[in-house]
């Protein structure tokens, strides 16, 4: 709808007096003039290692010869393979990069998501794409009640601003959350195993059938919550299923 002159002019005196009030300011460092991230701060966010395992995405700097030739972590030549076929995060979870995500997540800065978003797409370095074209965009999401208590999925922001001008179809309406778990960062390694398990499922099978899915998420760790979206997307017959956050 176009406003007519007064309305428009009333319009600009009122953003000119919130600009005065609340300042545009970066959230990290708080130098006013700039955007919720000033390209200093975001330049300061902290990279994965150049050598990660090929499977996972953690860091083998400094591993074992072994791990170094197979270009896989421990976990991943010893144990059960992941449900995820292959995981990469863009940066390290620390400094600068902690805090933007902190200011996203608990401080409920929504401008924030579009700037991880693209900062995982097309930050420093090559573009993270995972190995084939996914046929699926998939956030991960959030149980209805957590979702009505922040007030939006920081992983559905991410996934916006990362697919960007692609074709890539962005779905929230196929993986669900069923059942509201404890906060993963609350809890030790073998506790966020069982706090997820169980916890999501598929709501429409049909729609994934024989697809590529690329599930994105903010932070991972022990990559458990990922490796359960994982594993009842392959149940519910996805062929393959690749992970990108934007921290680990």
């Amino acid at each position: 709808m176009i406003l007519s002159l007064p309305r428009r002019i009333a319009a600009l005196m009122v953003r000119g007096a919130m600009d005065f009030v609340y300042p545009v300011r970066c959230v990290l460092c708080g130098t006013l003039g700039m955007p919720v991230a000033c390209p200093a701060c975001e330049s300061l966010f902290s990279l994965m290692p150049a050598r990660v395992c090929r499977a996972c995405g953690v860091s083998i700097d400094g591993a074992p010869e072994l791990m170094q030739r197979e270009r896989a972590c421990a976990r991943c030549i010893l144990q059960t393979p992941y449900h995820f076929s292959w995981a990469r995060a863009r940066g390290s979870y620390e400094g600068v990069l902690r805090e933007a995500i902190h200011s996203l997540k608990y401080d409920h800065c929504r401008p924030m998501g579009a700037v991880l978003g693209r900062w995982l797409r097309h930050g420093p370095g090559a573009t993270i794409d995972p190995p084939r074209q996914p046929d699926i965009v998939l956030p991960v999401p959030l149980h209805p009640r957590r979702l009505l208590e922040r007030g939006f999925n920081q992983s559905l922001l991410l996934a916006r601003a990362y697919v960007g001008e692609t074709e890539w179809p962005l779905r929230t309406d196929i993986l669900r959350r069923k059942r509201c778990t404890r906060p993963q960062a609350l809890l030790t390694a073998e506790q966020r195993a069982v706090n997820v398990r169980g916890a999501f499922a598929v709501r429409q099978p049909e729609a994934i059938a024989g697809k590529r899915l690329l599930l994105i998420d903010d932070v991972v760790t022990t990559m458990h919550t990922v490796d359960e979206c994982a594993r009842v997307l392959k149940e519910a017959g996805a062929a393959e299923v690749y992970v990108l956050a934007v921290a680990r």
